[in-house]
């Protein structure tokens, strides 16, 4: 039996193309692909085997994950997402893009930011 993945709109894909070109652009701008690579990272780094909780769902934003020393400047990350996470541009009506949702745009946005600018 094959895998079932769920319907999404194009409406939806249009507004996940306009947030990859706006965090494309906010990245290029600050010159901060490497910390973007690090905080998706160490998002993902957080989940716990034990009680299953945590993992890549925007949790570095929150100051408790922020105070490990492994995560350290991550804040600075969270600095720079903010404001554009608040902002129209992950918002396009009736649809809203989540953190968990950032993640791997963040991610790829940063890793092709980070080889277009080693040439590659």
């Amino acid at each position: 039996m094959g895998k079932s993945y769920p319907t999404v709109s194009e409406e939806y894909k249009k507004a996940v193309e306009k947030a990859r070109r706006k965090l494309r652009g906010l990245i290029a701008e600050k010159n901060c692909a490497p910390l973007i690579l690090r905080i998706a990272w160490h998002s993902a780094g957080t989940y716990d085997v034990t009680t299953k909780t945590g993992g890549p769902f925007g949790t570095m934003r929150h100051k408790g994950e922020q105070g490990h020393a492994a995560n350290n400047g991550l804040e600075i990350a969270v600095r720079l997402l903010e404001p554009s996470r608040n902002s129209s541009l992950f918002s396009v009506t009736p649809i809203s893009i989540s953190w968990l949702e950032l993640l791997p745009l963040k991610l790829l946005e940063a890793l092709r930011s980070h080889s277009i600018q080693e040439g590659r």
